[in-house]
């Protein structure tokens, strides 16, 4: 995070700073209070002030007339068009999601690693879903099976940002706002044939301190080592993901259906995204995972990537 104090000064830190803002407006509610944004970026008011003011004037903020709240503008909608219109990933699978969608009568997504968060760039709806259509929609890396395939093959210092929940340095491709993951939810499901075994998941992966004092406490030697043993525990899922053909995340939520995924590699076999679809509750991860890998081995010969 970055606050008005901290490295470095000038123009990379305003830089920083109104991005770390329009981080944080994206995130719902739709609009925020100014004193709100100030307190969750560590910025003074006049300062996040100032900022916003000249995101509005660039349309990449808006400001509500009724009530003076602040949020993303329009301005961000066009770039992320443009953005997608000439993605590569997009571009090569695309054009398979609707057969693979009635393939396997099921939805069917495309996502990449953003900011610590597996965002879905793409999908196409199963048939039984009726006419409502889920939204596109970014959720923490480690809260879906796409989003633990990406967080496993991404770098070490994109990994552990993601498994702490900080804020990465920026440039690593790991940066993440305030709030952000702080570990998986749900239990691990299979992970494909010839993987390693997987470790029944955690809600969190790091260890959690109660009461309310305000000063600091050092760790005793038991909260150390709950660590140590949680840090060890996550490099063994690691592992595990990095080396499946598939994951599967089985939710948490009864209303929510369980979701298999496969890595999708570009040409020189760097993952740049994943490939997912829902399982119905009689589907056989291992068959519908089948299809997703050929699509994506096929597809993934005709992105380039670096």
């Amino acid at each position: 995070m970055v606050v008005d104090n901290g490295a470095p000064k000038g123009g990379l830190g305003t830089i920083r700073n109104a991005t770390l803002l329009m981080d944080l407006l994206a995130r719902s509610p739709y609009f925020h209070q100014l004193t709100d944004l100030a307190q969750q970026s560590g910025m003074t008011v006049p300062t996040v002030h100032r900022l916003l003011r000249s995101l509005v004037y660039a349309e990449y903020a808006v400001q509500d007339p009724a009530t003076s709240r602040y949020g993303l503008g329009q301005a961000v909608t066009r770039l992320a068009v443009h953005q997608m219109s000439n993605n590569p990933i997009l571009t090569a699978l695309s054009p398979f999601m609707i057969g693979l969608r009635d393939q396997l009568d099921a939805t069917i997504a495309v996502h990449v690693l953003i900011g610590g968060e597996a965002v879905c760039i793409d999908q196409a709806e199963a048939r039984d879903r009726g006419p409502f259509r889920r939204p596109l929609r970014s959720v923490p890396a480690l809260e879906s099976a796409a989003g633990r395939i990406l967080a496993a093959h991404a770098g070490d210092e994109v990994w552990e940002s993601i498994r702490t929940g900080r804020t990465a340095e920026p440039g690593t491709g790991a940066e993440d706002a305030p709030g952000g993951p702080a570990g998986p939810a749900g239990p691990v499901g299979p992970v494909g044939p010839g993987a390693p075994g997987t470790p029944e998941a955690s809600s969190t992966s790091g260890t959690s301190t109660s009461g309310t004092s305000d000063a600091p406490h050092a760790p005793t030697p038991s909260a150390s080592t709950e660590a140590a043993d949680s840090a060890a525990d996550m490099a063994s899922r690691r592992s595990a993901w990095r080396s499946a053909e598939h994951v599967v995340f089985e939710s948490a939520d009864p209303t929510a259906s369980n979701e298999v995924a496969v890595p999708v590699r570009a040409a020189d076999g760097v993952v740049v995204a994943a490939l997912s679809a829902d399982l119905h509750p009689t589907a056989d991860p291992h068959a519908v995972a089948a299809s997703l890998l050929r699509t994506a081995a096929s597809c993934g010969r005709s992105i380039s990537h670096g």
